[in-house]
């Protein structure tokens, strides 16, 4: 395989084509572009607002940073389809943008026990609005998800999307200073389940009108 970052496609060649006829291991790409990626943060840099980022079969020992409203499709959550492996003890997708989707992708990190492993996703910045996941889990890490302290977060939509056997599944921070404003509204949960998890399901410290439907959370607390 090209070890490029960058693959170009022939002209008579759909993406489906090269990705089914030739066994590239990895390989991503991005809607309307006819160039695969063998990396997916070269291919979240490459795309422009708006466009969707597909992710192929096979593991991904990547930390992401997402800056741009897009959406990222992987091959599917099970062990054996798209995995992002989270190297050392950095973020396996940090999202800074609103407007971001992910989908049928899962996260992974070796062993929870290990405080010093890092985050599955963590949505950063002071206004963040319109994020969607579905089809995703994050297993093995810290926390699998962590909303920054000093971060608003409106609408926020999770579909079929699983937090199990982390440390935490939902960090939900604020700021210690008692001025802060940061909250997170508007959050609509369905069909997702917080379960296993060594300390805490879901740690909340500034959510509010969520809903929580068809979901669930054992073996740990939920406390906000």
């Amino acid at each position: 395989m090209c070890s490029s970052d960058l693959i170009d496609a022939a002209s008579n060649y759909s993406i489906a084509t090269l990705l089914g006829g030739n066994g590239f291991s990895k390989a991503v790409s991005i809607s309307g572009v006819s160039k695969l990626f063998t990396s997916i943060q070269s291919a979240i840099n490459a795309a422009a607002a708006g466009d969707i980022v597909t992710v192929s079969k096979g593991t991904y020992a990547e930390a992401l940073q997402i800056d741009k409203s897009l959406t990222l499709v992987g091959a599917g959550d099970s062990d054996v389809e798209g995995v992002i492996s989270i190297p050392g003890a950095d973020t396996g997708i940090t999202v800074t943008s609103s407007a971001v989707t992910l989908k049928d992708l899962r996260i992974v990190k070796g062993d929870a026990t290990d405080m010093d492993d890092g985050k599955g996703l963590e949505i950063i910045g002071s206004e963040i609005s319109d994020l969607e996941l579905n089809g995703v889990t994050i297993t093995g890490a810290t926390n699998g998800l962590r909303i920054g302290s000093g971060t608003s977060v409106d609408g926020f939509i999770v579909i079929d999307s699983h937090f199990d056997n982390n440390d935490i599944g939902w960090y939900i921070a604020k700021e210690s200073s008692s001025s802060s404003s940061a909250v997170v509204v508007n959050v609509e949960v369905s069909d997702s389940s917080f379960n296993n998890n060594l300390r805490k399901g879901l740690y909340t410290e500034k959510l509010g009108q969520a809903m929580f439907d068809r979901s669930e959370e054992h073996t740990s607390e939920l406390q906000s």
